[in-house]
């Protein structure tokens, strides 16, 4: 009875958590190994890198596609449909083992799948906006779904690397049902919204904003390092760490994003969220640093990569939820699930893209090791017009500030 009527009260909250959970359990068993797929069909590094790459590019074509179709149809609809999708493109993948066949299904999985995280942001923001629910515990339930998985799923994928493939359609057909318990605007009223927004040209003036350039290439920067996931088992791999370990080091990041969501709230409201979200420069130069480390002393090679996980959640994370946070509030209601999309474009399409392409490259020529300290470089020399951009948008925001006043 009790349960009953904690769902009763608590309906859109706790279907946002069950949303969450499932989605990034689909997740949890699917990047921790898709390299380690790759390498077991034979494909090198090069390979694996322009694999990693080219959905990057399908992303920056589709995001603000599937956003915009999001806006005007309804985000509950087009989730549950990029869900389905993409939980059918990966079995595909038993058809035909050919890097060129391999290169065409990733491409297709990437151009169903990339909108489904920030359109699953956006339905939990907008939800949290109305109901004053914190956004914190939601995404936390999505931690603790990926985290929990290679626990799980470890010594399967140890023993049959394609159970990869059943097991995401699995979870992503029970995420798409979820979804339709999840709350959601009405789709009349949201397309309504929409046409109202794009009508008067507010995506143009979004990306002349200097506060969302700032966001855009922040988060441009610390993306620029993630494109480094995809190689991670590799690279372990290549250390003498075994397959079920290797899932091991996801499970470490995701396990030290709990506490960061139990205190993510407490900390912005002593530290502004632009501050923090600067700090994750700073992050990620060191986490990759022990990354490069880690190839120095490869008899400590899991636990360096084990630490330099630990700096997923101040880095990645925060500068993610900081920036979902900062994208919903800064923009039109109409254009949020745009707005969302455009931030996932740069972060997880181009910025993606070009780091996978130059990992590869690099790691084919000098070896992974040194693909890590290339990108700490690079975050380094980011910095400089990060802070100026940053500067700007301050600068611009303080007299609005006042004519508000």
């Amino acid at each position: 009875m009790r349960l009953l009527e904690l769902w009763r009260s608590r309906r859109g909250f706790l279907a946002c958590c069950l949303l969450f959970t499932l989605f990034y359990m689909s997740h949890g068993c699917y990047y921790p190994y898709i390299s380690l797929y790759y390498q077991q069909i034979g494909l090198d590094m090069g390979q694996i890198g322009v694999i990693t790459a080219i959905g990057p590019f399908l992303a920056m074509a589709m995001q603000t596609l599937w956003g915009r179709l999001a806006d005007r149809r309804g985000r509950k609809r087009v989730l549950c449909a990029t869900l389905l999708l993409s939980g059918l493109c990966l079995q595909l993948f038993f058809l035909n083992h050919s890097f060129a066949y391999t290169l065409l299904v990733a491409g297709l999985y990437v151009a169903c799948s990339t909108a489904s995280q920030p359109l699953t942001d956006t339905i939990a923001l907008d939800y949290c906006s109305a109901s004053g629910f914190r956004f914190a515990p939601i995404r936390l339930c999505g931690t603790i779904g990926f985290g929990v998985m290679p626990l799980l799923v470890g010594g399967l994928m140890a023993s049959r690397i394609t159970n990869i493939f059943p097991l995401y359609g699995l979870f992503c057909l029970l995420a798409a049902l979820a979804c339709l318990t999840a709350p959601g605007s009405a789709p009349a009223i949201q397309a309504k919204a929409a046409r109202g927004a794009f009508g008067q040209g507010v995506i143009g003036r979004m990306l002349r904003d200097p506060a969302v350039q700032f966001v855009l290439l922040l988060n441009f920067a610390v993306n620029l390092c993630m494109s480094t996931t995809s190689f991670l088992p590799v690279y372990a791999s290549n250390m003498g760490v075994d397959t079920d370990l290797t899932g091991k080091l996801n499970t470490i990041s995701a396990a030290c994003e709990i506490p960061f969501f139990l205190l993510i709230d407490w900390v912005l409201r002593r530290v502004r969220r632009e501050h923090a979200m600067l700090a994750t420069l700073l992050f990620t130069c060191l986490r990759m640093g022990l990354a490069y480390a880690a190839g120095l002393f490869p008899g400590c090679g899991f636990l360096l990569l084990g630490f330099s996980q630990t700096l997923h959640c101040v880095s990645y994370i925060m500068l993610y939820y900081c920036s979902a946070q900062f994208i919903h509030s800064h923009v039109e209601e109409g254009v949020r699930a745009t707005a969302q999309t455009l931030v996932a474009m740069i972060a997880q399409g181009f910025a993606r893209a070009v780091g996978s392409i130059a990992v590869g490259a690099v790691g084919d020529a000098l070896g992974l090791q040194n693909a890590y300290l290339l990108l700490a470089v690079c975050v380094v020399l980011l910095s400089p017009p990060v802070f100026w951009l940053y500067r700007r948008a301050k600068a611009g925001a303080a007299p609005a500030q006042a004519a508000k006043g």
